[in-house]
């Protein structure tokens, strides 16, 4: 993933707002699968679907599917499915994490964070590079990097709160070197080093994404994307979808109706 060097402050809010979109960007109908979830996950390199039904993560190819339960530790908070070799799993009730396998096996022993060196109360979690989480403490409002295999932490931010009064993120959105903290219509990104690199508005936005070098958000039910040089892009598909959520793969979108149980490929033209 690549971190684009600005560092300064970039409202896109005032563009979408005011309607002030630079281009369109078509999408063409690839396919439509039928998906009975609770919650759309994303897709891999491979075409595999991921999703949870009744607290359950499963794996969908076009032949077989395969699943993983586990209900010692409660419902799954968050799951992060970039690198489909190493999916991490976060259960928040228990403060612990789950590593899989392409296979959906469990890599190594759970990563609890009631009884590591670094304890913390754990909000928020991703992947990151290498053996590294992303994780953001309740505790003292920090995003931390941590090395699950050596116990300990790599780099560490500010409190937010320094940087945004009363910012408690509901969200984190992260690629293996930029990590977003998202609260309301703000999002505040951190680079490698856990070092604050930019404030962005995203006015009434819904959902927010990142693939590559784009962000990708969704406001009033319609999908916007922007690099923060080439201005803001509407994303226009050629039937009608309704956005429940969404995953940005390549040159590929897919977008997860909720009411249809449906997940919809399109292509960018």
């Amino acid at each position: 993933m690549k971190c684009l060097p600005l560092i300064f402050f970039f409202s896109i809010c005032s563009l979408v707002k005011g309607q002030q979109i630079d281009s369109i960007i078509k999408t063409s109908f690839v396919s439509k699968i039928e998906l009975d979830a609770d919650q759309f996950i994303g897709v891999d390199e491979f075409d595999n679907i991921y999703y949870i039904k009744e607290n359950t993560f499963y794996k969908k190819s076009d032949k077989e599917k395969t699943s993983y339960t586990n209900t010692q530790f409660g419902t799954i908070t968050a799951v992060d499915i970039k690198n489909p070799f190493k999916i991490v799993l976060f259960y928040g009730d228990f403060n612990t994490v789950i590593l899989l396998d392409n296979n959906l096996n469990e890599l190594s022993n759970k990563i609890d964070f009631n009884e590591v060196l670094f304890s913390k109360n754990i909000a928020l979690v991703s992947g990151s590079s290498d053996n590294n989480l992303w994780i953001f403490s309740s505790d003292d409002n920090k995003l931390y990097r941590y090395d699950y295999n050596r116990n300990r932490i790599v780099s560490s931010s500010a409190p937010v709160n320094f940087r945004e009064s009363d910012f408690i993120p509901n969200r984190m959105v992260a690629s293996y070197k930029t990590c977003w903290l998202i609260h309301e219509n703000v999002a505040l990104e951190y680079d490698a080093y856990s070092n604050f690199k930019k404030r962005i508005v995203l006015n009434e936005f819904q959902l927010f994404n990142w693939f590559y070098d784009s962000y990708y958000w969704v406001k009033d039910g319609e999908l916007f994307k922007s690099n923060l040089i080439e201005g803001v892009f509407k994303i226009t598909f050629n039937n009608s979808i309704t956005i429940e959520s969404f995953y940005v793969l390549n040159n590929e979108i897919y977008i997860f109706d909720d009411e249809k149980k449906v997940v919809y490929k399109t292509a960018k033209i």
